[in-house]
Order: C-alpha cells, then structure tokens, then sequence
C-alpha cells in the first residue's frame, strides 16, 4: 500500500530517522571491515603455506649436502694423520652440525606461526583496525 498524499516528519520522526540511519551506516562500515578482514585473513594463510612450502623445500635441499659435509669430515679424521687435519675434521664437523641444527627451518616457521604466542617476531598485524567478530 502506497501513500499518495504528501506528509511531514514531525521532530522525533526526523530525530529517529537520523538515529536509524546512523546505525545502518556503521553497520554498513563494519560488514565492509569484515570483508576486507577476511580477505586479508586469506591472503595471509596463503602467504603462510607458500613460505612453509618454500621454508620446507630449502630446509631439504640443506640436509643432502650437510650430511655430505659431516660424512667427509668423519672420512677426513679418519683417514688423516695429521694433527691439524684432525682439527680441521673436527671444525668442519662442528660446522656442519650447527647448520644442521640451524636448518631446522620448518620447526622454527612452526613456533613463528602467526597462532603461536611464543614467537619472537611479535603478533601479526593488520593494516586495518581491529574489528569485533560478530556474536551469533
């Protein structure tokens, strides 16, 4: 049913039409929010399985030649009767094992995770304020 006839607003019915539009307005802003956070969240957990793929892919390629490097530095005081040559075997190997210990990557990717708080890196952050989840 339609209203052809023109009518006023009285002053309470303009008051609570400013009130009523206000609200839709903020909530308006905040589904927008929420949708920009959501695709930042996803952007994010992409970003996140590119690196742990990466991280995971590097942290392989180290091992191979890290254990190539511990088994030559072995061969090496095995073999050696040099005194110096022993040294040498023994700073190789020490070597190798601390960058084996250090390619650890994806262990180190894990308690940097954006979900861990015990990262040293620090809490994510948004480039956007922080917006409530809505209840339900």
């Amino acid at each position: 049913m339609l209203d052809t006839v023109p009518r006023t607003l009285t002053e309470e019915q303009r008051d609570s039409l400013e009130v009523l539009s206000a609200q839709v307005m903020k909530l308006l802003e905040l589904r927008r929010r929420l949708a920009l956070q959501a695709e930042l969240k996803a952007q994010l957990q992409e970003a996140l399985r590119t690196r742990e793929r990466v991280l995971a892919v590097v942290s392989h390629d180290l091992r191979s030649p890290l254990g190539t490097v511990l088994m030559t530095a072995d061969l090496l005081r095995e073999m050696a009767e040099d005194p110096e040559l022993h040294r040498a075997a023994d700073r190789l190997e020490r070597a190798g094992s601390t960058m084996r210990g250090s390619s650890t990557i994806s262990s180190t990717t894990r308690a940097c995770a954006p979900e861990n708080s015990r990262c040293a890196c620090g809490p994510p952050r948004s480039p956007t304020s922080p917006v409530a989840s809505p209840r339900r």
